[in-house]
């Protein structure tokens, strides 16, 4: 009787992990909108190391959840693990050691491990199928993804390019990177307020590349979203127009003469 009911136990947590799994953009979302918000408030709230490790401490949430979210590919899966463990650890001697070498390297790993999670994402969000509320989150979450991915890209920038950007005043990493995940997503969205700018060239190149980004992505994603909910339904349209007059005949022959 206990055998059954462990059984039974097992096979409903398995359903309910499954229904989880589902939804395995929504929790994505979730943990990177909890990065973006809680940024801005560590860097009011505290300073120095302190607040470098509650920042380290929200990106690794974040990572954790992303990681466990690409599920599709093994092999990608375990990229992207390696990419992360790599990126916290030279993070944490990086600001132990205030190398600089080795902060150069873990925003290097952090580009490489989001890179990969878009990548996988997006493989996912415009793969052949029915539109789903998951699919349309892991849309939202690889938009999110890539200002993540500038915002790196650009602190690696000023960091081997001093001076890049005009109107910049942090001067710790982890002030840098939450100026520029700020920086990112007024770009990504082609807003322009013009308080931080890029000046040096390498930056322009990254402004370039990001808006371009922002503006076709949004066209390119509705209309394949959009494509792909048409052909889903379209055969069920055509079954039930096929099936009309083979029931309009059936229901002629039974009448009486």
């Amino acid at each position: 009787m206990n055998r059954k009911r462990n059984t039974l136990a097992l096979l409903n947590a398995g359903r309910d992990f499954e229904k989880f799994a589902q939804n395995n953009f929504v929790h994505l979302l979730t943990a990177l909108l909890t990065l973006i918000c809680m940024i801005p408030i560590i860097r009011l709230l505290s300073s120095g190391r302190t607040a470098f490790t509650l920042l380290l401490a929200f990106l690794t949430i974040a990572i954790v959840v992303a990681s466990w979210s690409f599920r599709t590919s093994q092999r990608l899966i375990w990229i992207g693990i390696c990419f992360s463990t790599i990126a916290m650890v030279l993070s944490v001697i990086a600001a132990v050691t205030h190398s600089a070498t080795l902060a150069y390297w873990s925003l290097v790993a952090h580009i490489f491990f989001w890179s990969t999670g878009v990548w996988i994402a997006g493989a996912q969000v415009l793969a052949a199928g029915r539109v789903t509320l998951n699919r349309v989150v892991g849309s939202v979450c690889v938009y999110l993804m890539v200002a993540v991915i500038f915002a790196f890209l650009n602190t690696l920038t000023n960091r081997l390019f001093p001076s890049s950007f005009s109107n910049l005043t942090a001067t710790s990493l982890n002030e840098e990177l939450t100026e520029f995940i700020y920086y990112s997503f007024v770009t990504l969205n082609t807003l322009g307020y013009g308080d931080i700018s890029p000046v040096g060239r390498v930056a322009r190149v990254l402004a370039i590349l990001e808006s371009t980004f922002g503006v076709f992505y949004i066209a390119i994603l509705v209309a394949s979203l959009v494509s792909m909910h048409i052909a889903h339904r379209t055969p069920t349209v055509q079954e039930d127009t096929q099936a009309s007059p083979a029931t309009s005949d059936k229901d002629a022959s039974d009448e009486p003469e």
